[in-house]
């Protein structure tokens, strides 16, 4: 017997802190509902579950981008049921148009309703959603799980339904590319008239009356023509000093507003490459790649391409030398040929009779040199003729027996066309519906994944709980006891 030494007591004393640590650790798992409190329970479970419950989250993300994208089509259709309606009644109204019994003025009354059904077509295809066209021939992509996949869906574009758009010196630019399918953007048209130069401002917003109002203020021999039959947009110099247009970009934009195309690139008249300032060109011109000349020319040049007529020759800026374009021009026509003059002006000029058509196709290098009379630039993109942008002077009309004919013709394509585009529609819906409930189903088994790591079984831990805590009450009873035991030393002394 011992008194100094309890080795019964530290036993004991160690048992019962095992015992508290056993039930503190069952206490912290029923009342936070988790089988990890602390990374070392489970240090490899703690890592799967993180990257499980990360995933559901995604999950969660991306079923929610469905729902939006859902909500999308919804507002799409919704639009286009009306407009069907729309489309519906105004083929009725062409048709009612067409009795022989009816007169003009009779007809006249059906116009009324049928201009503003067509004004609220039109209006309905410059809806958005949340900032985002409902209406264009963009694509959108959406997601359909918790990293990268994705499906695309086309975009539903309305420009069929333009053709019963009016279009006249009245409409803005941005109606007008709309209805060409022309991409105008803002940007400035420089005029050089002898040794003044002036430029002129261009907005999207700006009807075609405006404009030709203000290059006609900066430059009066240069006036504007709009043709009602063939949809021509002309600018056109009356006077007898040549005219010089180059296009500029608007501020902090790349992209040139895409106005300007020659329509007759007589002999003696001739487009230049870059700016038609005279500077110099350092080096040899004919030898110099065309980026060397950035410094001395403007507009900027960038690769594009040039259309002769039917033949396009690319134009690499970096790699090709004047002289080397000059022979795929010269190639592509043989009346065509280029030369540059000692004030650093570049041009391309033709030997033959027959007019050229030569369009610019992105690289920003023509500009006209000599705008007289009779020759004229397109604005917007025509593909090398003059005549072949299509511009309706008005929209269908039926007052008239034969102008309901034609404008029931243009409803009943546009009816074809939305039905086609409702089905589409009503496919994208079907997948974001199958794409949700798989979704749904992802993330509720990923979250079971993660619960079976997790989450604490309540009876099993009660179970532990129960048998720590008696644990804990039994060791400090025998820890009381241990500690009595050397008083028994005391009946040896007495």
């Amino acid at each position: 017997m011992v008194i100094n030494t309890n080795i019964q007591a530290q036993i004991n004393a160690d048992n019962l802190t095992a015992s508290q640590s056993r039930l503190a650790r069952s206490l912290g798992r029923l009342s936070s509902g988790s089988k990890i409190t602390n990374p070392g329970d489970d240090a490899a479970g703690l890592a799967v579950s993180s990257k499980l419950d990360a995933q559901v989250q995604r999950l969660g993300a991306a079923k929610n981008n469905v729902g939006n994208a859902m909500s999308f089509t919804q507002t799409q259709d919704g639009y286009l049921g009306k407009v069907a309606k729309a489309l519906n009644r105004m083929s009725e109204l062409s048709l009612l148009a067409q009795d022989v019994t009816k007169t003009d003025g009779d007809r006249s009354l059906y116009q009324r309703e049928f201009e503003q059904l067509n004004q609220y077509i039109q209006d309905a295809s410059t809806k958005e959603f949340n900032g985002v066209s409902l209406f264009s021939a963009a694509s959108l992509s959406v997601t359909t799980d918790d990293k990268t996949a994705s499906f695309g869906m086309d975009g539903v574009n309305l420009s069929y339904l333009k053709s019963l758009k009016s279009v006249s010196e009245n409409s803005t630019l941005a109606e007008i590319g709309q209805a060409t399918g022309t991409a105008i953007t803002d940007g400035n048209l420089n005029v050089t008239s002898g040794a003044n130069t002036f430029s002129v401002s261009v907005s999207t917003t700006d009807t075609l009356k405006s404009l030709f109002a203000k290059l006609h203020a900066v430059e009066p021999s240069l006036d504007g023509t709009f043709d009602p039959v063939t949809g021509k947009i002309a600018l056109t110099g009356s006077g007898s000093t040549a005219l010089i247009i180059t296009e500029t970009p608007a501020a902090g934009s790349s992209a040139a507003t895409n106005f300007l195309e020659s329509t007759g690139l007589s002999s003696g008249n001739g487009l230049a490459l870059g700016g038609s300032t005279n500077k110099s060109v350092s080096g040899t011109a004919s030898s110099a790649t065309a980026s060397t000349l950035l410094s001395a020319l403007t507009p900027a040049m960038h690769d594009g391409a040039i259309t002769v007529g039917s033949v396009t020759v690319p134009v690499n800026v970096a790699t090709d030398t004047l002289q080397t374009l000059f022979n795929k021009l010269h190639a592509a026509d043989s009346n065509l040929s280029g030369s540059v003059d000692s004030s650093g002006r570049v041009s391309l000029t033709t030997t033959g009779s027959s007019p050229l058509i030569v369009t610019d196709t992105g690289s920003n290098f023509l500009t006209t040199t000599g705008l007289s009379s009779g020759n004229s630039m397109v604005l917007g993109n025509s593909s090398g003729s003059a005549s072949s942008v299509a511009i309706p002077s008005s929209a269908p009309n039926i007052s008239t027996i034969a102008g309901a004919k034609a404008a029931l013709s243009a409803v009943v394509d546009g009816i074809s066309s939305l039905a086609a585009d409702r089905a589409r529609v009503g496919a994208y819906q079907q997948r974001l519906n199958y794409v949700a409930d798989q979704i749904t189903v992802s993330k509720q088994n990923m979250s079971a994944a993660s619960s079976r790591i997790q989450d604490v079984d309540v009876a099993d831990e009660a179970t532990e709980y129960a048998k720590q805590n008696i644990l804990v009450q039994s060791g400090t009873a025998m820890l009381a006891q241990a500690n009595q035991m050397p008083q028994s030393v005391l009946r040896l002394l007495q």
